[in-house]
């Protein structure tokens, strides 16, 4: 996976000067300062505000003299509206996902962990259950009968390596109901627990 990252800059605020005369073209009142914002990125995304800095720039000849190139007349005004200047909160958009990534995220895990663990309190015939097998290979079972103490499952035909590749054989007619084993209802949780079983799909 390619990381795609680096920095821009913006305007994020302009002011007339109305006595700054360009050293350029000498013009009176056609003097703007601006304001730039650095901002670093990340999938063009933008994380954080890293610098600010000023410039003059000339509506007239469109002349632009950055903060060093900036008479020393209008260099203290400059300097001061830079200061003023807030960087906008969109340059912190990745920040702000992240954070909110890092308080939903757990929650959501929280929430369907819940749901499974509420899913094998409460057994259905059909559920299928993912699971991990001991040779560290993956596959599923479908649950065909429950009593009172057991869930009876029948043992899918294929397994695979890769966990995303599960989506491919976990098909109702690929599980052999003849080959049947139980598994006690008090184990399911403490299974799921463990990391034996992973998912569960119920229609």
């Amino acid at each position: 996976m390619f990381l795609i990252y680096g920095n821009r800059t913006a305007i994020i605020a302009r002011k007339g000067v109305e006595s700054g005369i360009c050293s350029r073209c000498d013009s009176i009142g056609r003097l703007v300062y601006q304001v730039h914002s650095r901002y670093l990125h990340v999938f063009w995304i933008p994380l954080f505000s890293a610098e600010k800095y000023g410039s003059t720039y000339c509506e007239k000849c469109r002349a632009l003299r950055i903060e060093e190139d900036v008479p020393d007349k209008l260099y203290a005004d400059l300097e001061e509206f830079v200061k003023e200047t807030k960087a906008p909160p969109w340059q912190y958009t990745g920040i702000a996902l992240a954070i909110m990534a890092i308080i939903i995220v757990p929650n959501f895990i929280k929430i369907k962990k819940n749901e499974v663990i509420q899913m094998l309190s409460e057994p259905r015939v059909g559920d299928i259950y993912e699971f991990k097998t001991q040779n560290n290979t993956f596959s599923t079972l479908q649950v065909i009968e429950i009593d009172e103490d057991s869930i009876w499952v029948a043992p899918n035909r294929y397994s695979t390596r890769s966990i995303e590749n599960l989506h491919r054989i976990k098909i109702e007619h690929y599980h052999y109901p003849e080959l049947k084993r139980g598994i006690c209802r008090e184990n399911l949780i403490e299974k799921y627990h463990e990391g034996e079983i992973l998912k569960i799909t119920r229609n």
